[in-house]
């Protein structure tokens, strides 16, 4: 099998076939998404809940991958597959609270409306309902700009790499890390501002 395959279908049949190499490539291509969602500061987990979330996506992810429609990217599905786990962890951990009073928001995703029972010490959740439009927006974002400009922000931001650790990983001067993070943050922005703008 060819080192890479671009095209999602491809690699979906590979992997279905029973291809080894090619589920090697699907995890390298989604498991930067798939961490960063899990690891999301927001949700409140622990290291070891969006350890154990995550495993449970990327199960998922191979059990769902026969179903996929092709009608997103890759990444797209598997960040749905993240979100939908991560919406379904935080729902049995309140349902395991029972006592208190509780607060039902409903959450609407991309493809369904999930509904969190969330009690009030957990009201920093609040912003991520505010902001959900938000991130929605730099992940369209993201996906526009360049697989360099993704991977740094991934390293620096959803990763917590310092430029240092960044530097050594990509084999770069810091200044030059330094200087094309700035160039990729102001094309996120940029696209988000374009989206925001186009947004009736």
């Amino acid at each position: 099998m060819p080192v890479a395959i671009d095209n999602d279908r491809e690699l979906v049949r590979h992997c279905l076939a029973g291809n080894q190499d090619a589920w090697v490539l699907l995890y390298n291509r989604t498991c930067g998404t798939i961490y960063y969602i899990t690891h999301w500061k927001t949700w409140g987990f622990s290291n070891q809940e969006a350890e154990e979330v995550m495993q449970e996506v990327l199960a998922s992810l191979v059990v769902s991958l026969k179903t996929f429609k092709f009608d997103c990217s890759l990444e797209t599905f598997a960040s749905n597959i993240a979100k939908n786990k991560c919406i379904s962890h935080i729902r049995k951990q309140s349902a395991g609270k029972r006592s208190g009073e509780k607060n039902v928001v409903s959450l609407h995703d991309e493809s369904q409306a999930a509904e969190l029972a969330l009690e009030d010490k957990r009201s920093s959740f609040s912003s991520l309902l505010e902001n959900i439009e938000t991130i929605k927006m730099v992940r369209v974002s993201l996906n526009a700009i360049s697989e360099r400009c993704r991977m740094l922000i991934r390293l620096r931001y959803y990763q917590d790499q310092s430029y240092e650790e960044i530097a050594k990983a990509l084999q770069l001067p810091m200044g030059t890390v330094a200087s094309r993070l700035k160039r990729c943050l102001l094309k996120l922005r940029t696209l988000c501002e374009q989206q925001k703008g186009a947004t009736p």
